[in-house]
């Protein structure tokens, strides 16, 4: 909790937001690990979370929240860092086949350049504005990016969310369920009618066995090794593009005591209300 004078702000981390990378062309430049790490140096995560997030949250690779054990435990296998640094992202860019053109576009070796869009459902304005942002600084590194607002309601926006040519923008729940959205049981298709929490088609059978064992492991402290583990890979393969944590905000005036932040996953700011006091 946060004092502000005339009353008190309350802030909530409940999602790590990130950018889902589509793996169903097996021909996109971001199959290639170095390109899809070279995604992420290219963004400025912290201006975004100052301007688009107004301060309220905070740059993160891992989802889940600072105080889980699988957190500290994930950090101490020593995890892949993706800081800011257009000098990387190029030299990664470089070493992937890509050169620099005179138009200041990067393009394979046959000349096509490396095109990408940045998606995300247009029921937010947040939601739009983000995905202009990640295709802007993009496109300044040396993308061919373009946002992409994918209308809703719309008859085919499970379709669209699940053939983005880029990243599809969403929330990662901050708890182990999410992992569910990397599985490939979980992969959307025609035959399932676009639904399904893998929009992006990646599919590997090691975190598919880690997840596996993520939700049938009794012990507490081996769920918390399995979660770290599987935090690990995603950070070294990458199939989500990570950016910062998500937020509820909510304000209240001096005097009212008892309010406390509530667990990830937990919408409702009053639910100790009988325990809140006025004085």
């Amino acid at each position: 909790m946060t004092p502000k004078g005339a009353g008190t702000v309350i802030v909530n981390y409940n999602e790590l937001r990130h950018g889902v990378m589509q793996w169903r062309d097996p021909s996109a430049p971001w199959m290639d690990l170095r390109v899809r790490q070279a995604l992420v140096h290219m963004l400025d995560r912290q201006a975004m979370v100052e301007t688009i997030m107004g301060g309220l949250s905070a740059v993160e690779d891992i989802p889940l929240p600072r105080q889980d054990a699988a957190y500290r435990l994930a950090q101490q296998r020593g995890l892949p860092s993706y800081p800011y640094d257009l000098a990387q992202a190029n030299r990664l860019l470089t070493t992937a086949g890509f050169a620099r053109a005179a138009d200041g576009i990067f393009r394979s070796p046959g000349g096509e350049p490396l095109a990408i869009q940045a998606a995300a459902t247009a029921d937010l304005a947040s939601n739009v504005q983000l995905i202009t942002a990640i295709a802007d600084q993009w496109k300044r590194a040396g993308l061919d990016a373009t946002p992409f607002p994918i209308p809703d309601p719309h008859a085919d926006r499970d379709l669209m969310r699940s053939t983005v040519r880029g990243a599809l923008v969403r929330g990662f729940n901050l708890e182990y369920a999410g992992f569910r959205n990397f599985i490939t049981p979980e992969i959307t298709s025609e035959a399932t009618r676009w639904r399904g929490g893998n929009r992006g088609g990646y599919s590997n059978p090691a975190f598919d066995q880690m997840v596996a064992r993520l939700f049938t492991t009794l012990r507490s402290s081996e769920r918390d090794e399995v979660a770290a583990d599987l935090i690990k890979m995603g950070l070294e393969e990458l199939p989500w593009i990570p950016l910062f944590y998500g937020s509820d905000v909510f304000a209240v005036k001096t005097g009212v005591r008892g309010l406390t932040n509530v667990m990830p996953g937990q919408d409702v700011s009053a639910w100790n209300v009988h325990l809140w006091s006025i004085g």
